[in-house]
Order: structure tokens, then C-alpha cells, then sequence
């Protein structure tokens, strides 16, 4: 392309899916400058330490994912305030503060991953917050979604990761929006598959994951469980889990591969809008056993009682620690393929995101 891009992100301060998507977007513009809020070398993706990236006051200021969220109207305003100009087109990978960004003349392409959680669905983080900090936020809501309101209507372009989102997008900002699925980052499908004797999450330790329903049912069950990842609940969770139940935090795409591979099946808990970590594990040959509502109804094939030929998931209907322990025990007879699961991955490549987003910009 003949264009001058910029790249925009909310936070490169973990390891999450909207990382991983954003590491393809600059794959897709290997030259083009990077601008995010805050940026820890050391806890985001390795890949970002080859590119140059430019980062607001917050840089200065902020030393943990806790105070940043803390913080989180600071990052919308200095995102909006950020000197980025003379560039034709700019690329954002938002939930909350990348489609701030002063487009100035450039055209903006946001790729939306959900609305902000915290100002269109204040639920999802009730219980991680204090009584004193739900006070002090409540009276400022309208205000706050005003202003997310007002932002919206400086990106030229939507794109979102599914159906779910892109009505909510319609919903809460009456916009409409382009659906490209994310891609599985394991765009090397694996050709082997290993087992072990432990189930997997690998997720966010957020209120809205659900990961405690999780815990206490493999509490109970007293099977081997492995949980990759971090959020505000770590300390309660690793408080609630008993022995048989491990943490990782923090680890490497090896690490996390392996981790992968010799797994039983992945456990999914919660209920997202895409949820591309029940597509990893189909790349490495592994079922998944889901909370059967979400985005899984788009990514996954229920198992129905007579396709196990063609199934990759086993769907639980509530979520509550005996409905997930009954899946478990339904799970145990049965025999998911892993040539099956493996193509279904592949439906969600690399190569194929990269071409969509590419045509998209090309053509609007």
C-alpha cells in the first residue's frame, strides 16, 4: 500500500487475544509506527520490542495493570490528545481508549473488539470492585458514555469479531460494523497431538470469566487442573483452588504451546463474544468443554448426542459448578477427532484475516 499507517492499541500491557490480534495487524504493516497508552515490554507479547512505539504521560506514571485500570479515564483523554499526524490511514485495536485516537485528516479503521465493559456493561466488573469505588464511578457514568459515545463518530470504518459484537456495537453506539472473525495465533496447525493427564484454561482472571466455577469444580472432581493467566482475582482464586490445581502466569508462546498440546481438553467457562482460546485449543487437536452460549455457537460444532464425527466442543447450559462437573463426567466416553478439530481451526488462519483486513482498507 501507498499509504502512510499508523497503528493504535489501548494498553500493550499483557498477553491477551486483543494483543495477539494487534501483533497480526502489525504484521500487516511491518513499517508503521506503533501508538498505545502504556507500554511494559515484559508483560505484553515479545514481538513488540522490534517495533518503535509511542506511548502517552501514563507511561511515567503507571507501574501495574491495577493502576492503569484505576486510571482509565486518563487514558482515554490522553489518547485523544496524543500527537499523531500526517498520516492517511489510521488502524486502532480497541475496547476502550484506542478509538480515541485524533484521526486529524487520516481515515480511521477500528477494529472493535467490544464496547467498554466497564461503561456499557458495568455488571461484568461489580465484583471487582470495592463499594467505595462503584460509588465514586456511578454518578459520572452518562458522563463517561458520552464521551465513548462521541468517540465512535471519529472512525471512518468498524470492524468487530463477531455477530455478538457487532450488535452490541449497533446497540450502544447505533453504528454499524464489518464482521472478520480473529485469527487462531497458532497459524501452524499441529500435525501431532499429545496427552496428559490435566484439563486447561487459559483465560483472564476477571470476575466475568467465571474461572471459580472452574476451581470448584475440580476441587470437588480432584483432577489435575492447569490455569494460564492473570487478572485482579489472582490471590482469591489461588486461595479458593485446592492442590491438584495449578497456575501459570506470564509464560511464553512454548510454554503455552506445550501446555496446549498435552492437555486433556480446554475447560471455558464464560461467556464471550468471540473467544478465540477455544479455537487454540482446536489447533492442537484438543476438545473443548464450554459454557455453550456466546461466541462458541459461532466457532464450535456442539457435540449433539449423534456427531461426534464432526463435534469439537461438549456445551454445558448453565453456569454452575454441577452443570460443568457433569460435563466433565458426559466428556469422559467420549472420543473427539483431532484431524476434525484441527480443520475447524483452520477456518480462522492467519493468512485469511490478513487478506480481509487488507481488502477492507483497500476498498473503502
Amino acid at each position: 500500500m501507498d499509504f502512510k499507517i499508523a497503528l493504535v492499541h489501548d494498553a500493550l500491557i499483557n498477553k491477551g487475544g486483543a494483543e495477539r490480534v494487534f501483533q497480526v495487524f502489525c504484521e500487516i504493516f511491518p513499517n508503521a509506527p506503533i501508538y498505545t497508552s502504556v507500554y511494559f515490554p515484559n508483560r505484553t507479547l515479545p514481538y513488540f520490542k522490534q517495533r518503535k512505539i509511542h506511548t502517552t504521560p501514563l507511561q511515567k506514571i503507571v507501574k501495574n495493570e491495577n493502576q492503569f485500570k484505576n486510571l482509565f479515564p486518563l487514558s482515554n483523554y490522553y489518547m485523544q490528545k496524543m500527537n499523531i499526524s500526517g498520516f492517511d490511514i489510521i488502524v486502532s485495536s480497541s475496547t476502550f481508549c484506542g478509538k480515541y485516537i485524533n484521526k486529524k485528516k487520516a481515515k480511521h479503521f477500528c477494529y472493535m473488539h467490544q464496547p467498554f465493559r466497564l461503561l456499557w456493561e458495568p455488571e461484568s466488573y461489580s465484583a471487582n470492585l470495592s463499594n467505595i469505588k462503584k460509588s465514586m464511578i456511578q454518578p459520572f457514568l452518562p458522563y463517561l458514555r458520552n464521551w465513548d459515545l462521541h468517540s465512535v463518530n471519529n472512525i471512518d470504518l468498524i470492524i468487530t469479531n463477531c455477530i455478538t459484537t457487532k450488535k452490541k456495537i449497533k446497540n450502544y453506539y447505533n453504528k454499524d460494523s464489518i464482521v472478520i472473525h480473529p485469527p487462531v495465533f497458532n497459524n501452524i496447525i499441529e500435525k501431532k497431538t499429545n496427552s496428559s493427564d490435566y484439563f486447561l484454561i487459559v483465560s483472564r482472571l476477571e470476575q466475568y470469566k467465571n474461572i471459580d466455577i472452574a476451581i470448584v469444580a475440580f476441587n470437588k472432581l480432584k483432577q489435575p487442573l492447569k490455569i494460564v493467566g492473570d487478572g485482579s482475582l489472582s490471590k482469591s482464586l489461588k486461595k479458593l483452588a485446592k492442590k491438584n490445581i495449578q497456575f501459570y502466569h506470564n509464560v511464553n508462546d512454548n510454554q503455552l504451546f506445550e501446555l496446549y498440546r498435552n492437555c486433556i481438553a480446554l475447560i471455558f467457562p464464560q461467556e464471550e463474544d468471540f473467544g478465540l482460546v477455544s479455537l487454540e485449543a482446536n489447533s492442537f487437536g484438543k476438545p473443548v468443554i464450554c459454557y455453550g452460549y456466546g461466541g462458541v455457537e459461532t466457532t464450535m460444532v456442539k457435540y449433539d448426542g449423534h456427531n461426534l464425527k464432526k463435534a469439537t466442543a461438549l456445551f454445558y447450559n448453565e453456569q454452575s459448578t454441577e452443570s460443568l462437573i457433569n460435563a466433565i463426567k458426559k466428556f469422559e466416553s467420549l472420543s473427539f477427532d483431532p484431524h476434525v478439530l484441527r480443520k475447524n481451526a483452520e477456518r480462522f488462519s492467519v493468512v485469511n484475516f490478513k487478506k480481509k483486513i487488507i481488502d477492507i482498507i483497500k476498498n473503502h
